[in-house]
């Protein structure tokens, strides 16, 4: 097993998929004890943090990939995204992490695999 470090994604790919307007929802979350965002979700102090080194670690694993540096690879990463919306946070995720790689890499014009 090789492990991957995980990087915050950036703003811009985070883009690629939620609203502006969610990702600030999100920002002015941080450092704040708790916010709830759904009957499900809530925020601690880091979470904004946490959730963007989610996204991004996923991002980096499909990097991975994509530059041949591994075959395949497993992200078990803490905020899940599998449930959030575009512009909602739902079942304990905040930003997805389902389709952010392929989406980084069609909208950034990569032919492979996105710069990071």
């Amino acid at each position: 097993m090789i492990p991957i470090p995980p990087r915050p994604a950036t703003e811009k790919e985070i883009a690629l998929i939620h609203t502006q307007e969610y990702i600030e929802q999100i920002r002015e979350t941080a450092g704040r004890e708790r916010t709830f965002l759904d009957p499900d979700t809530s925020t601690s102090p880091r979470s904004y943090e946490i959730a963007l080194l989610a996204a991004g670690g996923l991002i980096e694993a499909a990097d991975w990939i994509m530059d041949g540096k591994v075959r395949n690879a497993f992200a078990l990463v803490r905020p899940p995204g599998h449930h959030a919306e575009a512009a909602q946070a739902k079942g304990f995720c905040i930003f997805t992490t389902r389709p952010s790689p392929p989406n980084t890499w069609l909208k950034s014009g990569a032919s492979g695999a996105s710069s990071s």
